[in-house]
């Protein structure tokens, strides 16, 4: 199952997910994640109002498992808490609190979805 993930935060939470190099990560950029799960950048949209944050559109690939959602959540997650300053998490346009067991619940619950 594809599922879209939207994370307005600075571009630390980018060099967390997919690396230094380059800088700044480009739409196509691509990696693997636990669960069996790959998550690719889709687009980037920089925000100059107050504070300089970037919302990272993502896609994420990833079997509708719970084990595998389990994981991706814990990584997901502390990519989140890593990067200090993310102020909102989006999945599949519905805002979702930062903290793993947020993550999991609603991952769960759109795997159950998924699955009817």
């Amino acid at each position: 199952m594809n599922i879209k993930i939207e994370v307005d935060a600075d571009y630390s939470f980018g060099h967390e997910v997919f690396g230094r190099n380059p800088p700044i990560p480009s739409p196509g950029a691509s990696v693997e994640a636990p669960g069996e799960a790959t998550v690719t950048l889709e687009n980037l949209i920089e925000r100059r109002s107050g504070e300089a944050l970037t919302t990272f559109a993502i896609i994420l690939g990833i079997a509708a498992n719970i084990s595998h959602l389990v994981q991706f959540a814990a990584w997901i997650a502390e990519k989140l808490k890593s990067d200090g300053k993310t102020r909102v998490l989006r999945i599949n346009g519905r805002h979702v609190g930062t903290d793993e067991a947020a993550i999991r619940d609603f991952l769960k619950q759109l795997a159950e979805d998924d699955s009817d």
